[in-house]
């Protein structure tokens, strides 16, 4: 199986074969297996406290050979496993463990109290989870064993020890230029937060500044003067103005906006709040020297929350409701959207035109 690039552990159903006790064929084969007779011997491992007893059956017909495991201390807690085997060279045979879907195995895994091939028991090897980067580790910690030696075979000379070692160097290298790489890939990765913090500040800053630059009222009076329209709008006793504000002149940037998200960082999307300002765009957007624009969020109704965007003239006053649709965020956080009373069609921003607002696309 090829290596794979990243170093992220490979999904698996149980772990890794070497985490379970095994049961091999060969452990088998040299202490209690005699063809023509019925042997019992004991499976045991360090992390079972106590062994268990194995009956390997060779009495009968061949194909009733089996092995009988037997599992605690009730009678009934029995496992049986069939055998089956295959000739190989000088008259002499190869066994295998049949698993219940038919699949030979010469080793088995106990695992949830029952004895599993790999595959029955979800289980893959190490080595399938190992990464580019854990491979090049695992080959220096063993040049590196060849080169101090261990306590079967001393350290490595000659030939076999230059060959190590000009290997061991290759690695040094390689591990030298990956940290590097590593290295420009986290700079680079804080200087592009970095950039999208001072863009995000900048954004902030500007719609700031355009909400402010024509302001002639305060919060206040924006809630207590409109407050009571916002709630006629949501009981029902006063229908949205569905006709259009013809505009005086043409705008030089037709698409001004408000955006959800810079109404949010500016604090005025709070729970169980009406909040709401005006609009002092400058005159570029707003062109009409006496027209007023302003902006209620109502959030006091979890269920109901909206918005109402108002174009006030002199002797005349429109208003459009949009219902809001509270969604969830990056990292946990709630966010809210508009939805178009029109089309249905939810944004993030509504842009103004013409003396009327509507969804961006």
């Amino acid at each position: 199986m090829g290596a794979r690039l990243i170093n992220n552990p490979r999904q698996t159903n149980r772990g890794h074969v070497d985490a379970f006790p095994a049961l091999h064929m060969r452990s088998i084969r040299k202490t209690i297996f005699y063809e023509g007779h019925r042997t019992e011997g004991f499976f045991r491992h360090p992390s079972i406290s106590k062994a268990i007893p194995i009956i390997v059956d060779l009495r009968v017909d061949e194909h009733d050979y089996r092995v009988i495991v037997r599992h605690g201390d009730s009678a009934t807690n029995i496992q049986v496993i069939r055998l089956t085997h295959r000739p190989t060279g000088f008259n002499g045979r190869r066994w295998y463990f049949v698993s219940e879907k038919g699949e030979r195995a010469e080793t088995l895994f106990l695992v949830d109290g029952r004895f599993r091939t790999r595959r029955e028991a979800g289980l893959t090897y190490r080595s399938q989870s190992m990464g580019e980067l854990d491979r090049v580790l695992q080959r220096r910690e063993k040049l590196e064993a060849q080169l101090k030696g261990t306590r079967a075979r001393g350290p490595a000379r000659g030939r076999r020890r230059k060959q190590a070692e000009e290997r061991l160097e290759e690695i040094e290298r390689f591990l030298t230029g990956f940290e590097s790489g590593l290295l420009l890939r986290y700079q680079k990765k804080l200087e592009h937060a970095r950039e999208r913090r001072r863009r995000s500040l900048e954004r902030l800053e500007a719609a700031r500044a355009a909400m402010t630059q024509r302001k002639d009222v305060k919060p206040d009076w924006v809630i207590k003067t409109f407050g009571s329209l916002v709630d006629g709008l949501k009981a029902g006793t006063i229908s949205p103005d569905p006709s259009r504000i013809p505009p005086r002149s043409a705008s030089s940037d037709p698409d001004p906006q408000i955006n959800m998200g810079i109404l949010q960082r500016l604090g005025f999307l709070q729970p169980g709040k009406m909040l709401g300002d005006q609009l002092g765009w400058p005159e570029a957007w707003v062109p009409e020297p006496d027209r007023r624009l302003f902006f209620i969020i109502d959030l006091r109704d979890r269920r109901r929350p909206c918005a109402v965007l108002l174009v006030c003239d002199p002797g005349r006053q429109a208003h459009q409701l949009f219902a809001l649709k509270r969604i969830k965020g990056r990292f946990g956080r709630q966010e809210y959207q508009f939805i178009c009373p029109h089309t249905g069609r939810q944004s993030t921003a509504i842009s103004y035109s013409e003396g009327q607002f509507f969804c961006s696309t």
